[in-house]
C-alpha cells in the first residue's frame, strides 16, 4: 500500500512539474511575442498592412538561421526535435528556425507560425496558407500566411519577407494572384532561378467546357476567363514545366514529384 501511495505522490509531483514547465513556457512565449510586436512597430503607421509587414520583416531578420541540436538546452532540444516544427518561443529566444539535420527543417513553417501569433496578439485575423495541401507521404510544401484587412485575405510569405502587389499597389489576395499572371511574375523577378509551372487543359475548348459545366460564372465572367487564358497561353514558353491537367491526380503527382526533386537539389523546405 505504501508503494502505491508513493507512486501516486511521485506521479502527482511529476504532473505538477510538467504543468509548471508548460506554464513557464507559455509565459516566456508571451514575453517574447510582446517584445516582437512592440519593437518593430515603434513609429510605424498604424495601418493593417504596415502593422503586419513590420513584424514579418523582424521575424525574417531575427530567425533566419538553423541551430545544432547540441547547442540547445535539453528540454528545448527534445521539444525542437519532435515531429513538429520548433516553437515560436525557441525560435525567438535563440534567433533560429529549426534544428540542422532534423526534419522538418525550413524557415517557412516556424516563421509563419510566429507571424500568425503576432497578428492574433494585435487583434488581426490571420491564418496559414499552403501552396498545395500537405500529405503525410508527400513532399514538404511551402507555407505562407494570410491576414484579413478591409474585407480581403492578403497573402504574405514570411520566410521570403515578400508580398505580392496588385497593379494599384495593394497587397494581393490568392484570387488576385491566380487571376493575373503579372502579379505572380513578381516572384520570378525576385527569384529568377525558381521552378515555375504552367498548368493548362488539353485544349481551349476543354477549358471552356469545364467553366460552363461548373456553372459558377456568368457569361461575362466566362468571356473574361477565356480571354485571360488566351493571353496566358502566349507565354507558355516562359515556364519550366507545362502540366496538362486532364486528370487531376496525375497532374498533382507530377507537380509534387517535380517539387520534391527541386527541394532535394536545394531550396526552402517547408513546414
Amino acid at each position: 500500500m505504501r508503494i502505491v501511495r508513493g507512486l501516486a505522490w511521485l506521479g502527482l509531483v511529476l504532473a505538477l512539474a510538467a504543468a509548471a514547465g508548460f506554464y513557464a513556457g507559455v509565459l516566456e512565449e508571451d514575453r517574447l511575442l510582446d517584445a516582437l510586436v512592440r519593437g518593430p512597430l515603434a513609429g510605424v503607421e498604424r495601418s493593417d498592412t504596415a502593422v503586419v509587414l513590420a513584424p514579418a520583416h523582424a521575424i525574417h531578420e531575427r530567425t533566419n538561421r538553423g541551430v545544432r541540436a547540441a547547442d540547445l538546452p535539453l528540454v528545448e532540444r527534445l521539444e525542437s526535435t519532435s515531429p513538429f516544427n520548433m516553437t515560436a518561443a525557441v525560435c525567438l529566444k535563440h534567433g533560429v528556425f529549426g534544428v540542422i539535420g532534423h526534419r522538418p527543417y525550413g524557415q517557412c513553417g516556424p516563421m509563419t507560425r510566429i507571424l500568425l501569433n503576432a497578428c492574433w496578439r494585435l487583434g488581426i485575423p490571420a491564418r496559414k496558407l499552403h501552396l498545395l495541401p500537405p500529405t503525410p507521404s508527400g513532399p514538404d510544401i511551402h507555407t505562407l500566411a494570410e491576414w484579413r484587412s478591409s474585407g480581403r485575405w492578403q497573402v504574405i510569405s514570411p520566410s521570403d519577407d515578400f508580398v505580392w502587389r496588385t497593379r494599384d499597389g495593394r497587397v494581393a489576395t490568392v484570387e488576385e494572384i491566380r487571376a493575373d499572371t503579372t502579379i505572380f511574375d513578381q516572384v520570378r523577378a525576385r527569384y529568377p532561378d525558381c521552378l515555375s509551372f504552367f498548368i493548362r487543359t488539353s485544349s481551349p475548348e476543354e477549358y471552356e467546357q469545364r467553366l460552363r459545366k461548373r456553372g459558377t460564372e456568368s457569361e461575362e465572367q466566362i468571356a473574361v476567363r477565356l480571354a485571360t487564358a488566351r493571353r496566358e497561353l502566349e507565354r507558355v514558353h516562359e515556364f519550366d514545366e507545362v502540366i496538362v491537367n486532364d486528370d487531376l491526380d496525375t497532374a498533382v503527382a507530377h507537380v509534387r514529384d517535380r517539387i520534391a526533386r527541386a527541394f532535394h537539389k536545394g531550396g526552402c523546405d517547408a513546414g
